[in-house]
C-alpha cells in the first residue's frame, strides 16, 4: 500500500470516529427535549431493544420500561408542573465498536404556591415547604441551586449584590435590607437542605444536579 493509500485510510478512520462521536453527542442531546415533551416512544427509541437505563436505584431494561417511565404519573406530573432537563456537552470516547460518553445532567424545576394569602388563611394559604430530595428521590439529586425566576442567575448571588435603597426614609431602607438578608438566608438554607418554602402565590426556580 502506498503512502497516499495509508493517509487516505487514516483520514477515513478519523472521519468515521468523528462521525461516531457526533452521532452519540446528538443522541444524548435529544433526550432532554423529548423527555420534557413526554414523547415516550421517541425517548425509548434512543435505546436499543436490549438497552438499559440505570438511574441510581431506578433500573429500566429495554424500550418498554423506558417508555413506561415517561408515561408514569410521576414523570407526567413533573413536566406538567414545569421542568426542563439540561444535559451539558458530552465528552465522547470511541474505541472501535464501543464508546463512553460523560456529561453533566441538570433538572430545572419551577415550583409555585397556587393560593393567595386571602384564599384560605387557616389552611391552604399557609407557607408550604417542599423537600426536593424526597420529591425527586428516584433521580437521586446531588445538589440544588436556586435561580432567579428567569433561571439566568444564581438567586443567592443576585440577592447578595442587589442594591438596597429607599427614597422614603432610612428606617424603610433598614427594613428592606433586613428583609433582603432574610431572603438570602432562606435561599442559602434551602441550598444546604435541598428544601424550598413557598409563600402564597410565590414562584421559585431551582436547578437540581442529578
Amino acid at each position: 500500500m502506498s503512502s497516499t493509500d495509508d493517509r487516505i485510510s487514516a483520514l477515513e478512520d478519523r472521519l468515521a470516529r468523528l462521525e461516531d462521536e457526533h452521532a452519540i453527542a446528538r443522541l444524548i442531546a435529544s433526550y432532554g427535549p423529548l423527555v420534557d415533551a413526554g414523547e415516550a416512544d421517541r425517548v425509548a427509541e434512543l435505546w436499543t431493544e436490549e438497552g438499559v437505563y440505570d438511574v441510581e436505584d431506578y433500573l429500566m431494561e429495554g424500550r418498554d420500561q423506558v417508555a413506561a417511565m415517561v408515561r408514569s404519573d410521576a414523570h407526567q406530573g413533573l413536566i406538567g408542573r414545569g421542568a426542563s432537563h439540561f444535559l451539558g456537552p458530552a465528552h465522547v470516547s470511541v474505541d472501535g465498536d464501543r464508546a463512553v460518553a460523560v456529561c453533566e445532567s441538570v433538572l430545572l424545576v419551577r415550583l409555585a404556591h397556587q393560593f393567595a394569602a386571602t384564599d384560605d388563611p387557616a389552611a391552604e394559604s399557609q407557607p408550604v415547604t417542599v423537600n426536593l430530595a424526597t420529591l425527586f428521590a428516584a433521580f437521586q439529586p446531588r445538589a440544588m441551586v436556586e435561580l432567579t425566576l428567569s433561571a439566568n442567575e444564581d438567586k443567592a448571588t443576585q440577592l447578595a449584590n442587589k442594591i438596597v435603597w429607599s427614597a422614603a426614609s432610612s428606617d424603610n431602607a433598614i427594613a428592606q435590607a433586613a428583609a433582603q438578608a432574610a431572603r438570602l438566608a432562606d435561599v442559602r438554607r434551602g441550598t444546604e437542605t435541598m428544601t424550598v418554602t413557598l409563600q402564597p402565590m410565590q414562584i421559585r426556580t431551582v436547578a437540581l444536579s442529578v
